[in-house]
């Protein structure tokens, strides 16, 4: 594919996360076949000239998959902010409660979308509650032994 027709077929996907990349994913699997045709020449003793030439493919269509990879991303960005706004996420914030029994995970996964770790937890001995912060949205958790009192009571006002 010629420069040209490249640089349009990105202007033409501008706006379109989706196609921009599946034709990321073109570029990349194009890069590989290139980087594997120089090895195989390389490996070979091909002459310089054939190498030189097998590089500059490769080294073109480098460029061609990190600049698509870059007007994908921005895309991406862009169609994210566009969502929050029209989401209006913008410093919001919300309440979430975590009921369950006891040793189901609501430690767990409360500790899992707040810290992201992959960890174990104790149990929750007492209810508790916390800010959690997600982007600009703040949220106050309530985690709750679905085995304690105030469990029961709650649940039954929900």
């Amino acid at each position: 594919m010629s420069a040209r027709n490249w640089i349009d077929e990105l202007k033409d996907s501008a706006g379109d996360v989706q196609r921009l990349e599946s034709i990321e994913k073109k570029y990349e699997q194009q890069f590989l076949a290139a980087r594997k045709a120089v090895d195989s020449v390389q490996s070979d003793g091909k002459t310089t000239e054939d190498i030189k030439a097998l590089q500059d493919n490769q080294d073109d269509l480098r460029f061609k998959l990190m600049l698509t990879a870059f007007v994908a991303e921005n895309a991406s960005d862009k169609r994210d902010e566009q969502m929050k706004k029209d989401l209006r996420l913008q410093d919001k914030t919300g309440q979430f409660l975590i009921l369950g029994h006891h040793n189901s995970g609501k430690a767990t996964l409360l500790n899992t979308i707040k810290d992201n770790p992959v960890a174990q937890y104790t149990s929750t001995v007492h209810a508790n509650s916390e800010e959690l912060t997600m982007g600009n949205i703040k949220f106050v958790t309530f985690n709750l032994d679905g085995g304690h009192i105030q469990g029961y009571t709650v649940t039954s006002f929900v």
